[in-house]
């Protein structure tokens, strides 16, 4: 009784994360498996590769950096409309390349039509979708490049994506 009394007093204190906490906590084995790919595949870069499970994402998305920058840019909405105010965003620098991948259930249609290429103003952006061979799990992937970037880091990285098979690398 007093050791559930306690254990009840430390979850409600926070002290002790709930499930809840724990699998927001914990990436999807598919981020997982892909970060540890991402991570073996493109060691030789230099200086070193960045990646990120963002918070507020359920472990569920995953941001590869390599020699990215902050640009003031105007944004634009679907239609190619700019935007009034400059905005501060992150982009690729010269010869980088920025990743932001989304795990997905299998067959969930985005906004964006895929594969689709989309020019920036300072970068290019490719879209498209992977499907996670033995999973009901789809990657949704955008990788923005500067056409200084050499074309074989884009077509390995693209690689990553293509030969994913759930949680087996």
């Amino acid at each position: 009784m007093k050791a559930s009394l306690c254990l009840m007093v430390l979850l409600f204190s926070g002290l002790i994360p709930t499930f809840a906490e724990i699998s927001e906590l914990s990436p999807d084995p598919v981020i997982q498996s892909l970060t540890e790919r991402l991570g073996r595949d493109l060691s030789d870069l230099k200086p070193d590769l960045k990646m990120e499970i963002p918070d507020g994402y359920s472990g569920k998305s995953l941001v590869m950096r390599y020699k990215t920058r902050n640009y003031m840019i105007y944004p634009s909405d679907m239609t190619g409309h700019l935007g009034q105010d400059l905005v501060e965003s992150e982009g690729p620098g010269d010869g980088g390349i920025l990743m932001k991948i989304h795990v997905q259930k299998k067959g969930e249609v985005n906004q964006a039509v895929v594969p689709q290429t989309l020019k920036r103003p300072y970068w290019t952006t490719y879209l498209n979708v992977y499907p996670v061979e033995g999973e009901n799990k789809q990657l949704f992937v955008s990788i923005s490049f500067r056409n200084t970037t050499d074309k074989k880091l884009i077509a390995r990285a693209k690689l990553c994506l293509e030969k994913l098979d759930g949680v087996n690398r």
